[in-house]
């Protein structure tokens, strides 16, 4: 159970580094980038660097927090809450980056870097929004999911 654990943990602070690290480094960087041009180049660069690896390293976080919750309640018949509120941060992360933060990636890809766009000043403040958002969350996710407290913490069949 505890290389599940551990490489739950390294699989999740590997996308929680990178959220993070997007929104502390990258989103001021591009805030400072007030030419369109400059910042469409910008984000397409972010998206074509981050396209394969985060989708991979979410999906199998996640898949991973369900193994280590199912080997619990199979083990003992436990359920930790903080674990499962956890995987809810997680799913949040989910939801937005694919109704919110994927879709504006998608169309900043068919952007022409010389071409302007009527709204790019605006998506670019509704990513970086939602960005910080799904940051928190799996920041409270990674805490939550690897955080025992004992037996308050669980409740039993």
């Amino acid at each position: 159970m505890s290389t599940l654990k551990t490489l739950n943990l390294v699989l999740m602070s590997l996308f929680a580094g990178s959220l993070f690290f997007i929104s502390m480094v990258i989103v001021p960087f591009k805030k400072n980038i007030i030419v369109q041009a400059q910042y469409v180049y910008c984000h397409q660069m972010l998206v074509k660097f981050c396209e394969p690896l985060m989708p991979l390293l979410f999906r199998f976080s996640a898949i991973m927090m369900l193994v280590v919750m199912l080997f619990h309640w199979y083990k003992d018949h436990t359920v930790n809450y903080s674990q499962i509120v956890g995987f809810l941060f997680w799913c949040v992360i989910f939801i937005v980056s694919l109704k919110v933060n994927v879709p504006i990636n998608r169309y900043y890809l068919t952007l022409s870097a010389s071409a302007p766009s009527f709204n790019w000043l605006e998506l670019s403040q509704r990513w970086d929004f939602y960005q910080h958002l799904r940051t928190t969350c799996v920041i409270v996710a990674l805490i939550l999911f690897h955080w025992h407290s004992g037996e308050s913490n669980t409740v039993s069949q």
